[in-house]
């Protein structure tokens, strides 16, 4: 089955969806570990890449986040910011990121 993806035109399911990459320089944005697609940031970027190196996060994402729940932050455990039930592990986030960039 083939979709589209608009960073590398047709694309079938087995293809990975995402490049993990690792520069911690890099402003990273943020997706929400529950979105079925983790195509599109918070402050409504786009990537196909996944940056697990991050230093430094995107303040519009950030901004975002705090729009939507001004206590994200404060809370522990960590709260989904859409749904406020808690966010997945890190081993489950992990798991997510194989999932997304091997085929």
């Amino acid at each position: 089955m083939l979709g589209e993806d608009p960073f590398r035109g047709a694309v079938t399911v087995d293809e990975p969806t995402k490049v993990l990459i690792a520069r911690p320089q890099e402003v990273t944005h943020l997706v929400c570990c529950r979105d079925e697609v983790w195509r599109v940031a918070f402050c409504g970027a786009e990537s196909h890449e996944i940056n697990m190196a991050a230093e430094h996060l995107c303040a519009m994402c950030v901004e975002e986040v705090l729009r939507v729940d001004p206590r994200f932050y404060e809370r522990q455990p960590i709260l989904c910011a859409k749904d406020r039930l808690p966010c997945p592990t890190e081993h489950e986030v992990n798991l997510r990121v194989i999932d997304e960039i091997v085929p």
